[in-house]
Protein backbone atom coordinates (compact mmCIF):
# COMPACT_ATOMS: atom_id res chain seq x y z
CA UNK A 1 0.00 0.00 0.00
CA UNK A 2 1.20 3.28 -1.15
CA UNK A 3 1.34 6.56 1.21
CA UNK A 4 -1.30 9.02 -0.24
CA UNK A 5 0.74 12.13 -1.56
CA UNK A 6 0.47 15.07 0.94
CA UNK A 7 -1.59 17.92 -0.02
CA UNK A 8 0.58 21.15 0.22
CA UNK A 9 -0.38 24.03 2.84
CA UNK A 10 -1.61 26.90 0.92
CA UNK A 11 0.18 30.41 2.42
CA UNK A 12 -1.90 32.55 4.39
CA UNK A 13 -3.13 35.74 3.06
CA UNK A 14 -1.70 38.54 5.09
CA UNK A 15 -4.41 41.37 5.35
CA UNK A 16 -2.96 44.80 6.91
CA UNK A 17 -3.10 45.25 10.29
CA UNK A 18 -5.63 48.13 10.40
CA UNK A 19 -4.46 51.68 11.79
CA UNK A 20 -5.48 52.92 15.42
CA UNK A 21 -5.73 56.29 15.85
CA UNK A 22 -6.13 58.70 19.34
CA UNK A 23 -6.72 61.69 19.84
CA UNK A 24 -5.65 63.53 22.88
CA UNK A 25 -6.64 67.08 23.82
CA UNK A 26 -3.55 69.56 25.18
CA UNK A 27 -1.96 72.34 24.64
CA UNK A 28 1.38 71.40 23.27
CA UNK A 29 3.68 72.12 20.03
CA UNK A 30 3.63 70.10 17.23
CA UNK A 31 6.88 69.11 17.73
CA UNK A 32 5.34 68.29 21.42
CA UNK A 33 2.99 65.92 20.26
CA UNK A 34 5.43 64.63 17.37
CA UNK A 35 7.92 63.40 20.64
CA UNK A 36 4.64 62.59 22.66
CA UNK A 37 3.24 60.30 19.82
CA UNK A 38 6.52 58.68 19.23
CA UNK A 39 6.58 58.26 22.75
CA UNK A 40 3.60 55.94 22.70
CA UNK A 41 4.80 53.71 20.05
CA UNK A 42 3.19 55.68 17.34
CA UNK A 43 3.70 58.81 15.24
CA UNK A 44 1.13 61.70 14.38
CA UNK A 45 -1.43 60.83 11.90
CA UNK A 46 -1.13 60.85 8.55
CA UNK A 47 -3.89 60.86 5.93
CA UNK A 48 -3.87 59.20 2.49
CA UNK A 49 -7.72 59.49 1.65
CA UNK A 50 -11.35 60.94 2.02
CA UNK A 51 -11.63 57.82 4.14
CA UNK A 52 -9.15 57.74 6.83
CA UNK A 53 -9.67 61.52 7.09
CA UNK A 54 -13.36 60.87 7.77
CA UNK A 55 -12.27 58.54 10.71
CA UNK A 56 -9.64 60.76 12.03
CA UNK A 57 -12.55 63.47 12.12
CA UNK A 58 -14.94 61.35 13.74
CA UNK A 59 -12.72 60.91 16.67
CA UNK A 60 -11.75 65.27 16.64
CA UNK A 61 -15.66 65.80 16.42
CA UNK A 62 -16.05 63.33 19.97
CA UNK A 63 -13.07 65.51 21.63
CA UNK A 64 -13.19 69.29 22.88
CA UNK A 65 -10.12 70.14 20.67
CA UNK A 66 -10.56 72.82 17.87
CA UNK A 67 -6.98 72.78 16.40
CA UNK A 68 -5.07 69.32 15.69
CA UNK A 69 -1.25 68.23 14.85
CA UNK A 70 -0.99 65.93 12.19
CA UNK A 71 1.68 64.40 11.13
CA UNK A 72 2.79 66.24 8.38
CA UNK A 73 4.61 69.48 7.74
CA UNK A 74 5.56 71.81 4.81
CA UNK A 75 8.74 72.81 2.64
CA UNK A 76 10.14 73.98 -0.65
CA UNK A 77 11.11 71.86 -3.27
CA UNK A 78 14.02 72.14 -5.64
CA UNK A 79 11.84 74.01 -7.82
CA UNK A 80 10.64 76.79 -4.74
CA UNK A 81 7.15 75.13 -5.03
CA UNK A 82 5.80 74.93 -1.36
CA UNK A 83 4.77 71.08 -1.10
CA UNK A 84 3.63 69.15 1.92
CA UNK A 85 5.18 65.96 3.25
CA UNK A 86 4.67 63.43 5.79
CA UNK A 87 6.62 62.39 8.70
CA UNK A 88 6.73 58.31 7.59
CA UNK A 89 7.75 59.31 4.31
CA UNK A 90 4.75 57.78 2.84
CA UNK A 91 3.68 59.99 -0.13
CA UNK A 92 1.43 62.94 0.26
CA UNK A 93 -1.29 62.02 -2.36
CA UNK A 94 -4.09 63.27 -0.28
CA UNK A 95 -4.54 67.18 0.37
CA UNK A 96 -6.99 68.81 2.00
CA UNK A 97 -5.68 72.79 1.85
CA UNK A 98 -8.14 75.66 3.14
CA UNK A 99 -7.76 78.03 0.78
CA UNK A 100 -4.80 79.59 0.17
CA UNK A 101 -3.00 76.99 2.00
CA UNK A 102 -0.41 76.02 2.30
CA UNK A 103 1.22 79.85 2.47
CA UNK A 104 4.41 79.12 3.96
CA UNK A 105 4.20 81.76 6.29
CA UNK A 106 1.65 83.83 9.21
CA UNK A 107 0.94 87.51 8.70
CA UNK A 108 3.41 88.46 11.06
CA UNK A 109 6.35 86.74 8.90
CA UNK A 110 6.78 83.83 11.29
CA UNK A 111 7.58 80.54 9.13
CA UNK A 112 4.94 78.24 8.88
CA UNK A 113 5.55 74.30 8.34
CA UNK A 114 3.44 72.13 10.41
CA UNK A 115 0.09 70.65 9.53
CA UNK A 116 -3.04 71.44 11.38
CA UNK A 117 -6.36 70.42 11.01
CA UNK A 118 -9.02 72.96 11.86
CA UNK A 119 -12.79 73.49 11.28
CA UNK A 120 -13.81 76.56 9.58
CA UNK A 121 -17.17 77.38 9.71
CA UNK A 122 -17.33 79.27 6.60
CA UNK A 123 -16.68 76.25 4.78
CA UNK A 124 -18.52 73.74 7.45
CA UNK A 125 -15.92 71.41 7.28
CA UNK A 126 -12.11 70.17 8.61
CA UNK A 127 -9.29 71.55 6.27
CA UNK A 128 -5.75 71.89 6.54
CA UNK A 129 -3.21 74.65 7.23
CA UNK A 130 0.10 74.82 7.61
CA UNK A 131 0.92 76.73 10.95
CA UNK A 132 3.86 77.87 13.31
CA UNK A 133 5.28 75.33 15.69
CA UNK A 134 3.49 76.82 18.76
CA UNK A 135 0.49 78.80 17.59
CA UNK A 136 -0.70 79.34 21.84
CA UNK A 137 3.08 81.29 22.08
CA UNK A 138 1.41 84.22 20.72
CA UNK A 139 -2.51 83.05 19.66
CA UNK A 140 -4.01 83.16 22.94
CA UNK A 141 -7.24 81.81 21.57
CA UNK A 142 -5.89 78.86 21.10
CA UNK A 143 -5.56 77.82 24.53
CA UNK A 144 -7.74 74.67 25.80
CA UNK A 145 -8.24 74.40 22.50
CA UNK A 146 -5.12 72.23 20.76
CA UNK A 147 -5.25 68.28 20.57
CA UNK A 148 -3.44 65.77 18.18
CA UNK A 149 -4.09 62.33 16.84
CA UNK A 150 -1.91 59.47 17.34
CA UNK A 151 -1.57 56.75 14.88
CA UNK A 152 -0.68 53.70 15.68
CA UNK A 153 0.22 50.72 12.91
Amino acid sequence: MSEPTPVPTPEPTLTPAPHVYEIWNADVSWLEARQRCEDMGGHLATIGSREEEDKIIALIEESSAKYIWLGGYTGYDSNGVLRGAWITGEPFDYENWTENEPSGSDTDGTSENCLMMWHLKDYDRWTWNDQRNNPLAVLPYFAGNIGYVCEYE
